[in-house]
């Protein structure tokens, strides 16, 4: 029998922690639809039946993307999960509309917060005024007309210092077209990278941990250095952490973008692919020294962010998150092949 959900309010805050901590773009809906076909694929294989109809829409990566999010949705959510299973079709329409209602709220709010406070953080980060100076209201004067956003925008592989290679960026060259195919320089420490080695540094950026704090614990912990610059790698973690930062990766770069309002897909930015490279990165490392570059940098931000909120521990703990293209063939000639 169908039941009324009148007060809708709890399923939008769950839609809030989905968007945050399980997926900022696949709807709760088609996580469960994925794990439902997988699992009548698999009891089909083992019963000898017909194959079940192939989703030619997605990629195996995808659904297998899809698949580890809804264990992510299990874990975090399963009382969640267990309303849905007994639903009747309308009342799971609807707790679905007002999950997605708290889902683009919480995507809403990150983004509008990040917009207005990623300007003093810059602030704080360079050594130099910003100048031409930045409004923290607009977002008309950043991206590439900016030099601070812009050198934090470009991949990390071009040298924004380069005369020329910046003439190239700012005239949309095709060979210099900024896409999710490439790690941007802001998600790498001090905002640089190694040629040689691209993992080097890789998601240990001030500004990113800035943003999680400020999402996560609380906006003032965003402007405490809770941290050591030389953070060793050498002591084994105790155990292995898990954190979900994917979310807030696409978030800052929209705030240092010239970008006027959200969308998951735009013509000039794909950030549904850089999620989902950041994502596959944690959660498919293509082998044993990739998976020990995730380890290590798993337990730098757990002592990272070590002084901040229980919530934040919470999040890192369950965390286990991208290849990029370039990375993985980096470190292609280093896995178990």
């Amino acid at each position: 029998m169908f039941r009324s959900v009148s007060v809708h309010l709890p399923w939008v805050t769950q839609g809030r922690i989905v968007r945050r901590v399980i997926s900022m773009f696949e709807p709760v809906e088609n996580l469960i639809a994925e794990s439902d076909r997988r699992r009548v694929l698999a009891h089909n294989d083992q019963a000898g039946s017909e194959p079940v109809e192939s989703n030619d829409d997605i990629s195996l990566q995808d659904s297998d993307r899809m698949l580890r999010g809804y264990a992510e949705l299990v874990k975090w959510l399963p009382d969640v999960v267990k309303r849905l299973d007994a639903a009747e079709p309308e009342e799971m329409v609807t707790i679905y509309q007002h999950m997605r209602i708290g889902s683009d709220r919480a995507r809403g709010s990150d983004a509008h917060q990040l917009k207005l406070n990623i300007v003093p953080w810059l602030s704080d980060l360079f050594d130099n005024p910003i100048e031409p100076r930045l409004h923290p209201d607009l977002k008309t004067d950043r991206g590439l007309k900016n030099d601070a956003t812009a050198r934090l925008l470009v991949p990390a592989i071009w040298d924004w210092d380069d005369p020329n290679i910046r003439a190239q960026i700012k005239n949309g060259a095709p060979e210099y077209a900024i896409t999710a195919d490439y790690w941007p320089a802001f998600v790498y420490q001090d905002f640089t990278c190694n040629l040689n080695d691209l993992d080097e540094g890789l998601f240990r950026s001030k500004l990113l941990v800035k943003a999680f704090k400020h999402i996560f614990t609380s906006p003032s912990s965003a402007f405490r250095d809770t941290a050591d610059e030389n953070v060793q790698d050498s002591e084994p973690p105790a155990r292995k952490q898990k954190y979900h930062r994917s979310a807030t990766r696409a978030s800052v770069h929209f705030a240092l973008s010239d970008i006027p309002s959200w969308a998951d897909y735009l013509d000039c930015y794909d950030y549904v692919m850089l999620y989902n490279n950041v994502v596959d990165y944690f959660e498919a490392p293509p082998g044993p020294i990739a998976r020990q570059h995730v380890f290590l940098l798993l337990e730098w931000w757990h002592r990272y962010v070590d002084e901040t909120s229980n919530l934040a521990k919470v999040c890192i703990d369950h965390l286990t998150d991208m290849s990029f293209r370039i990375i993985y063939l980096a470190q292609g000639h280093l896995s178990d092949m």
